[in-house]
């Protein structure tokens, strides 16, 4: 299970919540077909990818710089 927070940058505070039970692949960005669309112009249109690989919890690829790193 893979659970993301939007998190509120001053206050800390919860904005919005996504949970992801069986997804191997959730990708991030702007464009509306992201499983995570967020509307600022900070973020790219296809901003980054995650991974769920087994063992490892979860590996990211952000797409704007092709870097890939595992946590």
């Amino acid at each position: 299970m893979l659970i993301l927070y939007l998190l509120d940058p001053q206050q800390s505070q919860t904005l919005q919540q996504w949970q992801f039970t069986q997804e191997s692949l959730v990708r991030i960005g702007r464009a509306n077909d992201n499983d995570v669309v967020i509307s600022s112009d900070l973020i790219s249109r296809y901003h980054v990818e995650l991974h769920q690989i087994q063992p490892q919890p979860v590996s990211y690829t952000h797409l704007r710089a092709h870097e890939t790193d595992s946590y």
